[in-house]
């Protein structure tokens, strides 16, 4: 199984624009892992977690 999602995957997840995406990341709410330049991606277990606490929120 793949451990890290890319932002499209992550915009597709979530339902945001790439904006969100970028915003998240300034307030520290997605950790990006550079890769290169142009290439970022975020650890799934991350990304699960954000989905779990979003979840309880909703509740």
């Amino acid at each position: 199984m793949k451990e890290i999602l890319t932002r499209k995957e992550i915009m597709e997840l979530f339902g945001i624009s790439l904006s969100t995406v970028i915003r998240w990341e300034k307030q520290g709410i997605l950790k990006p892992i550079k890769l290169s330049p142009r290439k970022i991606v975020y650890k799934k277990e991350d990304i699960e977690r954000l989905l779990e606490e979003r979840r309880i929120e909703k509740q």
